[in-house]
């Protein structure tokens, strides 16, 4: 154009007063230029100048800022990344932006200078960023559930279905989890029977429980399989483990220290405890808080005095030798699933088990998530028709959700699961010295009335307990609160406490013995 100050058209036609056909005009009496591989070389150089001169700031941001760049609902700064949720300050992503300049420019950045370049963006994802709810291995969003397969997919469950589809940001990632296998349309749930022996009685309750704990923020009862040596109790862990949440390491370490277990258990959706011959009293509250929801304070990492609050519910699973949930509390929050010794001529190695098992979890997965689909279709029927809920009522809902969705009536999951806290009830009679005294002590009697202190040495005396037995009280004045905790299985079995207000011989206490046709009502 004649003006080489007028750069454009819209300059060539209004500024300089031209009409379009003086434009097209022009363009016919332009000649073509030939680009020779020369120009092009020089054109790259140009470019590689450029370069350059701009800084590792110029050249990465834009690149990194290409990338899904977020917070928590913690203010934690993520990003999305090959298809996983990662901190933006995780290596990989590091090594990534290195690479990214190198590419650029040829040269080397230094590992610093990256660095500082994602504490921006950390900064940047913190003050202005979006908020995005993340969740580990699985999500609930509005009425559907999300299932994290860790290999850039994920299956997406409603009550219309469930398919595979590609993974977004929904899931926190790590090193520990592993990738799960795509599961199969119309599977079959009912093939773990192939790999755990669980009685009769018991196998609706343990789909049920399969199903639930696909089921996120919800609180779920702890499995606790029983059973005599040979009966595959760590087995039955590992084969749920291996179905809802995968990982390299299969259990956790749940040592004395409580904090550092809890931690332990951060980065796990469903915890697996193996082996446990005893939990002592500070143990037993910690798990029975853990399945219903546990908040705790500790330091923020590289510091002393910053406090952060982690929050935990989890899906859990605990082995003993014997029933280790002496404790009502805990027990009350506990699965029973009695496993039957496995006949020795269909006993199978480890080896044998988990390589046929992995060829048949695709159809066993995809017969978890037919039956989930269905269940999030019944709940809201479940949740107008079952008023008279137990404890574990967001449990019992599902639980009678999945029961229909399987092809039974939900009364037989909740006779089932009554006849659970039943073998619960005895159960923990069985371990309990205390509870054994009581319920010998009023056996022949209908009320008994004394002091506390009294009391005390009535049971001891017709028991003589062991000191190390640590179902019983040491003193006197620990009876009333060991008597407070076992007092909902005292009245199960028909027999009611009071502890009247404080004399001037000490505490008081009534027992009484329920009879027939009658309501007792005492005060806490």
């Amino acid at each position: 154009m004649e003006d080489k100050s007028h750069k454009d058209v819209a300059d060539y036609v209004v500024k300089l007063k031209h009409t379009k056909d003086d434009f097209l005009k022009l363009m016919q009496e332009a000649k073509e230029v030939e680009v020779t591989e020369a120009d092009l070389e020089r054109l790259q150089e140009g470019k590689s100048e450029k370069s350059k001169s701009l800084s590792a700031v110029d050249i990465l941001l834009p690149i990194a800022r290409e990338f899904d760049i977020f917070h928590d609902q913690k203010g934690d700064p993520y990003v999305f990344f090959e298809g996983k949720v990662m901190p933006l300050d995780d290596k990989v992503f590091i090594d990534f932006l290195m690479i990214s300049y190198h590419d650029a420019t040829g040269k080397l950045v230094s590992r610093g200078e990256v660095v500082n370049i994602t504490s921006l963006l950390c900064a940047e994802a913190r003050r202005n960023g979006k908020e995005k709810r993340l969740d580990l291995r699985i999500s609930m969003r509005g009425e559907g559930i999300f299932y994290d397969l860790c290999n850039g997919n994920m299956v997406e469950i409603s009550e219309n279905g469930w398919q595979v589809v590609k993974v977004t940001p929904l899931f926190y990632s790590n090193a520990n989890q592993k990738a799960q296998v795509t599961p199969t349309k119309d599977g079959d749930i009912n093939k773990i029977f192939r790999y755990v022996n669980i009685t009769e009685d018991a196998r609706l309750l343990f789909l049920v429980y399969m199903v639930t704990c696909f089921v996120p923020d919800i609180p779920k009862p702890i499995l606790h399989p029983t059973g005599s040596e040979g009966t595959g109790k760590t087995t039955c862990a590992r084969l749920i483990k291996g179905l809802v949440d995968p990982c390299d390491s299969e259990f956790c370490d749940f040592s004395k220290n409580l904090h550092d277990s809890i931690i332990g258990m951060l980065h796990d959706y469903y915890v697996v405890i193996d082996n446990l011959s005893f939990i002592d009293a500070e143990t037993s509250d910690v798990l029975a808080k853990l399945c219903t929801g546990l908040a705790f304070k500790t330091r923020a990492l590289y510091t002393n005095t910053v406090l952060t609050v982690i929050k935990l519910m989890k899906a859990m699973c605990l082995t003993g030798i014997s029933c280790v949930a002496t404790r009502p509390d805990l027990m009350d929050r506990t699965l029973l699933i009695p496993l039957e010794r496995i006949d020795g001529s269909k006993r199978m190695t480890e080896k044998q088990i988990f390589t046929a098992f992995e060829k048949d979890k695709s159809e066993i997965l995809g017969g978890i998530f037919d039956a989930l689909s269905k269940a999030i279709g019944i709940y809201p029927l479940m949740e107008k028709t079952i008023t008279n809920l137990p404890r574990m009522a967001d449990f019992t809902l599902w639980g009678a959700s999945v029961a229909e969705a399987l092809g039974f009536k939900y009364q037989d999951f909740i006779e089932a699961y009554g006849r659970n806290t039943q073998n619960k009830s005895e159960e923990l009679v069985h371990g309990n010295t205390l509870l054994q005294a009581v319920l010998e002590f009023m056996d022949k009697r209908d009320t008994h009335e004394t002091l506390t202190k009294t009391f005390f040495e009535e049971l001891k005396a017709n028991n003589s307990p062991d000191k190390n037995d640590k179902t019983f009280p040491l003193a006197p004045n620990k009876l009333k609160n060991a008597l407070e905790r076992i007092k909902g299985i005292l009245a199960s079995s028909g027999i009611f406490l009071e502890f009247p207000r404080r004399t001037e011989m000490g505490n008081n206490i009534v027992i009484r013995k329920k009879k027939q046709d009658e309501t007792i009502e005492f005060l806490d």
